[in-house]
């Protein structure tokens, strides 16, 4: 019987075993195969009775120590314990497989951002949404029906990618305007600015050099003059040159805040699952710092979309400090430089700059710069 349950090999060493060993027979423990030297005693008895001995073990100071195990109650923790991993990796086998049935994600490519929104939405009355059955998406039938609601969309295909759903899009190109010499067509402004040349193909010219005009003024009429005198429409073609200023601005505080960093760092991690956070409140203990953000995908290259995300948050100190005032107006002029440049169209050419100063409140310096530009102005319109 003691096979089936377990029994112990236990070695009691001390000068007091003798009275150990008459103390647990006393108690009803069975003991067999006792083997005595001059310091200590082995024996064996049912794993089950081995808490009886310690009580005896305490009174005798005797040091009691397992030194073997048998029997199948050992035998079975140990072969629950080796099956633990493999059943472990079959059951996570099993789920990934079952979650690889499903649609977790939808992401739509290849048109902008409020287009990708209606067609994820038709998507969604279609069936294929996050949570939908994989094997139950008729694709064919899907971009067929959306096509035919949308009829700007020229292409729509959908594929699988992991746990995603893609949806790969091409939006309508429009055909180029064709020129027709017959058809009356008016060149007009489409900026403020004060003309610098006009140099016309066809059409007549409406403005001259140092005119200044706004949006929507006629620059070159869509006619052209015969030899006798009468007119007849055209379209209009010509380069119209004109001076365009751009404005930008920036202030400067006399008085601005100074952080440095104190040296503490507060690290937090969270769990992110689609758009649910698995993880408490994520701020940190400090009153003033900075923040950066680590995203790593939580089994990275299946396609789960689970990351865990880390938070590194360092304190710093804040004070305010003087900036002297030639020092912020040129703070302030580069960076109304900057909001100007940024203003203007990337190929244009900056004719001239013109600055101006202000004081706000006797504590900021505010900078307004003038960029006089040269651009090319006009569109083509019909009277």
């Amino acid at each position: 019987m003691s096979k089936l349950t377990g029994e112990i090999r236990v070695r009691a060493e001390g000068a007091g075993y003798e009275r150990l060993l008459s103390g647990a027979i006393k108690s009803g423990a069975h003991l067999w195969d006792v083997r005595r030297d001059a310091r200590a005693v082995v024996f064996r008895m049912p794993a089950a009775e081995f808490p009886a001995l310690r009580p005896g073990a305490r009174a005798s100071q005797c040091r009691v120590k397992i030194i073997e195990k048998r029997g199948l109650t050992f035998r079975g923790r140990a072969l629950t314990a080796r099956l633990a991993l493999p059943a472990g990796i079959a059951l996570a086998a099993v789920l990934w497989l079952l979650a690889t049935c499903f649609v977790w994600t939808v992401n739509v490519t290849g048109v902008p951002p409020d287009s990708a929104a209606r067609i994820t939405s038709a998507l969604e009355r279609a069936g294929a949404s996050p949570g939908a059955w994989k094997r139950g998406l008729r694709f064919a039938a899907i971009e067929s029906a959306i096509l035919e609601n949308y009829p700007e969309l020229t292409y729509l295909g959908l594929k699988f990618s992991g746990l995603s759903l893609i949806a790969e899009a091409r939006l309508m190109i429009p055909p180029p305007e064709v020129f027709d010499p017959s058809k009356r067509i008016d060149i007009i402004a489409d900026k403020h600015g004060m003309i610098e040349r006009v140099s016309v193909i066809s059409g007549k010219a409406n403005v001259r050099p140092g005119q200044i005009v706004k949006p929507g003024d006629v620059l070159v009429y869509g006619v052209t003059q015969a030899a006798d005198g009468s007119a007849s429409a055209t379209g209009a073609r010509a380069e119209v040159w004109a001076r365009i200023w751009v404005r930008g601005t920036a202030q400067i505080p006399l008085l601005c805040e100074k952080r440095t960093d104190t040296g503490r760092i507060e690290t937090k991690t969270a769990v992110r699952f689609l758009d649910h956070w698995l993880s408490p409140e994520r701020s940190p203990s400090f009153a003033q710092y900075r923040s950066s953000v680590t995203r790593t995908p939580l089994l990275k290259g299946l396609f789960i979309p689970c990351e865990v995300v880390r938070y590194d948050y360092i304190e710093e100190n804040v004070t305010s400090e003087v900036v002297e005032l030639e020092d912020a107006r040129v703070k302030a002029e580069i960076l109304a430089h900057e909001n100007a440049s940024r203003a203007a169209p990337e190929d244009v050419v900056v004719v001239d700059k013109h600055v101006q100063f202000d004081m706000i409140e006797g504590n900021t310096v505010k900078s307004i710069v003038y960029l006089e530009t040269r651009q090319m102005i006009g569109k083509p319109h019909i009277p």
